[in-house]
């Protein structure tokens, strides 16, 4: 009985290996997106930050506009004489404190409003890869695709791939 009960784990350990051969025998393909390098050479995103500056351009320049206003008026004021009557210096003081407000309120708004869309616009980028890269996994039968590695063959780097792929999208992206 002893003899049997010496047996019993080498009896385990050559069914699991009998179990384990045929997954050791299957081959994972991985594939590799340096996603630095799409960010960086995607004519996409120039296209959507070169659309980002288009749009906001007008409210940039009108708020630049404030500024210059905001800065001469600040220079009258300081270069006033003190012998100016104090109505018309109030006036000026009042004045001068309504544009610096509406210039502050102005640049917060449209800080934030093109915080939001360069938001919007990294989502759509991130969906339209995303999207790239899960159809050329599918179509050359990847197993797994990672984004993040600290080495990665040529042979297994498909940045090139998703960069032709993602550039030649339709401008509304690619669903």
């Amino acid at each position: 009985m002893n003899m049997r009960m010496s047996r019993l784990p080498a009896l385990f350990l050559g069914i699991l290996v009998v179990l384990a051969y045929p997954a050791a025998a299957q081959q994972i393909r991985i594939g590799f997106v340096d996603g630095l390098r799409i960010e960086r050479e995607s004519k996409r995103m120039e296209r959507g930050v070169e659309a980002l500056k288009k749009e906001f351009a007008e409210r940039e320049e009108a708020l630049q506009e404030l500024r210059i206003q905001v800065l001469t008026m600040q220079s009258e004021l300081e270069k006033l004489k003190p012998d100016t009557q104090p109505a018309g210096l109030e006036r000026k003081r009042r004045e001068f404190s309504g544009l610096a407000q509406r210039l502050e309120q102005s640049g917060r708004a449209f800080t934030e409003d093109l915080d939001r869309r360069k938001a919007e616009e990294r989502q759509k980028f991130v969906r339209d890869v995303t999207v790239v890269v899960r159809k050329i996994a599918e179509a050359q039968k990847l197993d797994l695709v990672v984004q993040e590695a600290v080495y990665a063959d040529a042979a297994i780097d498909i940045t090139d791939q998703v960069l032709k792929a993602l550039d030649a999208l339709p401008a509304g992206g690619g669903k």
